[in-house]
């Protein structure tokens, strides 16, 4: 048996970065792990549950706290904003899953601007545009919150 986190190192890895210190990280489909290597040996391994793993497992309010943390250190999304869009379509997500559809629509409306931005060519320079209608997905998720919203306000 492997630790997931030192497997994912040592097959992403090569010699001179694990023997020079590097923190590999692997985003996989219920967890988020970590390995730090130093010396080319494993001296940190860690986990971190994703959000739609604890909805799964029936602990919504650790996957509350897991998306607020999440978008605490999502910060500004550094120097990808189609990455950061796409954090906050998924975060959305998750949130409203867990029913909290005002916090969902909020990250979903966020993640569309950001899009809207990187298709006119206004947050990254022109010749990066983005191909197609890459907005549509993301329009389609606001607007289905938005209808949910207006059918509970609604009473139905």
């Amino acid at each position: 048996l492997v630790a997931t986190p030192y497997g994912s190192g040592l097959a992403a890895l090569v010699d001179d970065e694990a023997h020079l210190g590097v923190a590999c990280i692997d985003f996989g489909g219920a967890t988020t792990t970590v390995a730090v290597f130093a010396d080319g040996q494993p001296v940190y391994c860690d986990a971190l549950a994703h959000a739609t793993a604890l909805l799964a497992a029936g602990a919504p309010e650790r996957a509350e706290r897991v998306l607020e943390r999440a978008r605490e250190l999502l910060g500004d999304g550094g120097h990808n904003p189609t990455m950061r869009a796409e954090q906050l379509a998924q975060m959305g997500l998750a949130f409203e899953r867990l029913g909290k559809l005002e916090r969902a629509l909020a990250l979903v409306r966020e993640a569309e601007t950001l899009l809207a931005d990187v298709a006119a060519g206004r947050r990254m320079s022109p010749s990066a545009r983005l191909p197609g209608d890459v907005l549509a997905p993301v329009r389609a998720h606001r607007e289905r919150i938005e209808a949910t919203l207006a059918a509970r306000r609604a009473g139905g």
